[in-house]
């Protein structure tokens, strides 16, 4: 059982916290995965396939050859730069076993993955114009 005191130590810790803006990033972070998965389940009912076959073509070090010879080079340079980002976040299968400096760490990258990702967003709609 916990004792009084500890609840009171816990309480005066958590008055430290500045509530307001962690509940606005929970609530950002939920309606981003709400929006993802959902997304997700989109792209597989209209073709049920399609996640399955990216995962086989991610894995395939041909298709890699093929974007670097077809990507326009600003886009490539992205592209590249995101591909080595994801492929160290691997640590974040479970948070809790990071340490805070770990978890910082991570959190900057994530939030700098997903500066990349705008650009590409961007860069992609600057070669259809």
């Amino acid at each position: 059982m916990i004792k009084e005191e500890e609840i009171e130590n816990i309480m005066e810790k958590l008055k430290k916290i500045d509530l307001e803006d962690m509940l606005q990033v929970i609530i950002s972070l939920t309606s981003a995965l709400g929006q993802f998965i959902r997304k997700i389940g989109e792209i597989e009912k209209e073709f049920p396939d399609a996640l399955k076959m990216i995962e086989k073509l991610g894995k395939n070090p041909k298709i890699w050859e093929v974007i670097a010879d077809k990507a326009p080079p600003e886009i490539l340079g992205t592209l590249f730069k995101i591909g080595v980002k994801l492929s160290t976040l691997s640590r974040i299968n479970d948070i809790s076993k990071l340490n805070p400096d770990e978890k910082i760490e991570t959190g900057k990258m994530l939030e700098s993955l997903a500066k990349d990702f705008k650009k590409l967003l961007i860069k992609l709609k600057e070669e259809e114009s």
